[in-house]
């Protein structure tokens, strides 16, 4: 299960940067994502972000929904926002990088993401790959640049291909045909922290149980190539004056 997994050493950074302390995942030329949206994607470059996923289940509920195929023009450099592993859940980082531990409404603000934006293109990343609601979905978040992606046409869901039913083998996840999860074919590749393997082998253990292909996270880690490097622990903040919305102060 644990195949394409290195470990090295790197040097102490002058100052701790994201990639240092949590890591990166590069994701090859050519990778579909999927937009769900209400009405039929329209670009707007106004917006600091787009948020997807590997597969529409991912995310959309609704018949009345539209998807969108998000297709990468390059390779990306993405941030791995994830705080660690519990279960089959993958949890939320951006809390604890802002200072808002528990506030997972702050990415709903298109005044926050500019902050986040500006914090991320510091250290050349795209986007950044992480937890939807600090659940077992996930998401990868795209700094909204031109020349990085291409937009394929609107689909509205109607009657979705797929099952939702995450109730191991006797319900064995069913991702349908539709919408195909690139990452079988262009898999990922991942350089992390390496506190963060011991977490995910146990993660994809725990995936197993429920059946091979259970989750997008699993499907990710399984078939990515892996390198774990030795780094000294260190905390990353992002300061974002006047963030919304804040929790009350008492």
């Amino acid at each position: 299960m644990f195949k394409n997994r290195t470990t090295r050493r790197i040097s102490r950074p002058r100052q701790p940067t994201m990639r240092s302390v949590y890591g990166e995942m590069i994701l090859p030329k050519g990778t579909t994502l999927y937009h769900a949206s209400q009405d039929p994607f329209a670009p707007n470059p106004l917006k600091p972000m787009l948020f997807t996923t590997f597969h529409p289940s991912e995310w959309c509920y609704a018949k009345e929904e539209h998807i969108t195929p998000i297709t990468l023009l390059r390779p990306v450099s993405l941030f791995f926002m994830v705080g660690g592993f519990s279960g089959v859940r993958l949890l939320p980082l951006l809390d604890t990088i802002i200072g808002q531990p528990g506030n997972n409404l702050v990415k709903r603000y298109d005044q926050n993401l500019a902050c986040y934006v500006r914090h991320l293109q510091a250290e050349k990343f795209d986007g950044w790959f992480s937890t939807i609601e600090g659940k077992s979905q996930v998401e990868v978040a795209l700094i909204n640049s031109p020349g990085v992606y291409e937009v394929g046409p609107s689909h509205r869901i109607g009657t979705p291909n797929w099952n939702r039913d995450l109730a191991g083998p006797e319900i064995q996840r069913r991702f349908g045909l539709r919408f195909p999860i690139s990452l079988f074919n262009a898999p990922a590749t991942l350089t992390l922290n390496s506190r963060f393997r011991i977490e995910i082998e146990q993660y994809l253990r725990k995936c197993a149980q429920g059946g091979e292909n259970e989750y997008i996270g699993q499907i990710l880690l399984t078939g990515a190539t892996i390198t774990y490097f030795d780094a000294p622990s260190a905390y990353v903040t992002w300061d974002c004056v006047g963030l919304r919305p804040m929790w009350p102060i008492h």
